[in-house]
Formats: structure tokens, sequence, C-alpha cells
């Protein structure tokens, strides 16, 4: 079915094709310069996706394989970005499918990474939240977490930040002052057992000293 182009224009980086039925075509940049239209022009929406689907996953691959050289990314971040660019959703999904069979973008190993990075600075549920936010399924964040963080590393970050506390806030005196301070480390992502635990030992410590 043959359509008429009314308005292009360019937004975000993404070509927005509106005809004249009131349907909107989204292409990237990339791949409108290789496959323009211009207003007036005449389409049939499917034939032309399907003179563009072999450019598109080129150009889409390119996309990809360039975004993974810059840093590592997870699967969601890379589908992400190709949809933001204009990749149709099957063009997308074929391409992430590609690259993770080969491991060039790989769930696992950015999540192994993320734990390298942050454990000695952020709570395992913090370190969890982010994996999750940047979308590596719950079974491989449970499993990474499981495999690489340790209680002690956990433990001697939540026992300094108790101390850091106590050397901002030298004076808890109160029931009041104290749930204060218990709940400063239950927001940095540690359990209220084990927040009132390290407070009472950095307490006792400071005492010593």
């Amino acid at each position: 079915m043959t359509d008429t182009v009314q308005q292009v224009a360019v937004v975000y980086g993404v070509v927005r094709i509106t005809l004249l039925s009131g349907d909107t075509l989204a292409v990237p940049r990339a791949l409108f310069r290789l496959h323009p239209l211009k207003v007036s022009d005449t389409v049939d929406v499917e034939a032309y996706w399907q003179k563009c689907a072999k450019d598109e996953y080129t150009l889409g691959m390119e996309k990809a394989v360039r975004a993974l050289t810059a840093r590592e990314r997870t699967q969601k971040e890379l589908e992400r970005s190709l949809l933001r660019a204009g990749y149709r959703p099957d063009t997308t999904r074929r391409i992430v499918d590609y690259l993770a069979e080969r491991r060039y973008v790989d769930d696992e190993r950015y999540a192994m990474q993320l734990v390298q990075a942050r454990q000695r600075k952020h709570s395992a549920r913090r370190i969890a939240q982010s994996m999750q936010q940047k979308g590596i399924a719950r079974e491989t964040v449970e499993a990474v977490l499981e495999q690489h963080v340790t209680e002690d590393v956990q433990q001697e970050l939540l026992d300094d930040l108790a101390r850091k506390y106590l050397r901002r806030h030298p004076d808890i005196k109160t029931p009041q002052e104290r749930q204060k301070a218990i709940a400063s480390l239950v927001r940095r992502g540690f359990s209220y057992d084990m927040a009132r635990e390290a407070l009472q030992k950095a307490q006792a410590q400071k005492e010593q000293d």
C-alpha cells in the first residue's frame, strides 16, 4: 500500500518521516542518506524497509561495534542505543543477539567488572540495583554477587562508613540521634541489624582511643 511523504525532519539524530496517512517512519540518519525520501514522494512503506534491510543491519552493526569499542556495555544498554538511533526492534535484536553469542557484549562480564570496581565503595544491594538498572537479569546479578562479593570486604566497608559518620557526628547521645545514625547506614544499602552492630563497634572503638 502506497503513501505520500508530507514532512521530513531530523529529531535528535533520527529522521522522522510523516506520511499523508498520519503514520510516521523513524529512520537512522546514516540509513536515510543511502535511501532518501523527500516531501511529495510516493512510498510503499513495506517495500521501502525491504530495500533498506541489508544496509540497516550493516549500519546498525557498525554503530554497535563502535559503542562497544568505546566502553563495555550491557545487552540492554546496547539495545537502547540502537533503538534511540532509529533502528527497528527486529534489526536491533538480531544485532545484539549476534554480538552476545560471540561474547562481544557479555552481561556477566560487565557485572563482574562492576563488582570489582565498586565493592569497596558500595554495598552489595547498591551494586545489585546498579546492575538491574542497566538491564542485567536478576539471575546473573545474584550469581555474580554470590561469587565475587565477599562478606569481609562488605563488613570492612560498613565499619569504615560507621567510623566516618562518628567523625562527622561525634556526640551521639539520644535514641533519636542513634536512630538517625543507623538510618544513614541503612540508606547505603546495609540491613538494620548490620548497621546497628557496626555503629556499636565504632562507638566502642572511639571510646577506647
